[in-house]
């Protein structure tokens, strides 16, 4: 009957190792697939902030030639007004001149 109880024991005792040693793998291998996960994860954060400079890159292009284009146009509508400025104060003169002669 020790001998039956003994034998127990030590398998009880196997078992509890046994158990300990498979829920240790079972955490290891969820470590490694959490672990997989986040590689993942990195991975596409990556992809995402190198998507994001390139857009970066073509929006900095667009915006450099939409300030050259409205450039342009601010200085044609500048010339423009300077134009109409001078012929305005021309006008002025001729008027000025017309009405001093018009006078004596």
């Amino acid at each position: 009957m020790k001998m039956k109880e003994e034998g127990q024991k030590r398998f009880l005792k196997m078992w509890v190792k046994n158990q300990k040693k498979l829920r240790a793998v079972k955490a290891f291998k969820e470590f490694k697939e959490a672990e997989e996960d986040l590689e993942e994860a990195v991975e596409a954060i990556s992809s995402d902030a190198e998507e994001h400079e390139e857009n970066s890159e073509k929006v900095k292009e667009k915006t450099g030639w939409l300030i050259t284009k409205n450039s342009n146009l601010y200085q044609k509508i500048k010339c423009t007004i300077q134009g109409l400025c001078d012929k305005i104060k021309l006008l002025t003169e001729k008027k000025d001149k017309l009405t001093q002669f018009v006078r004596t």
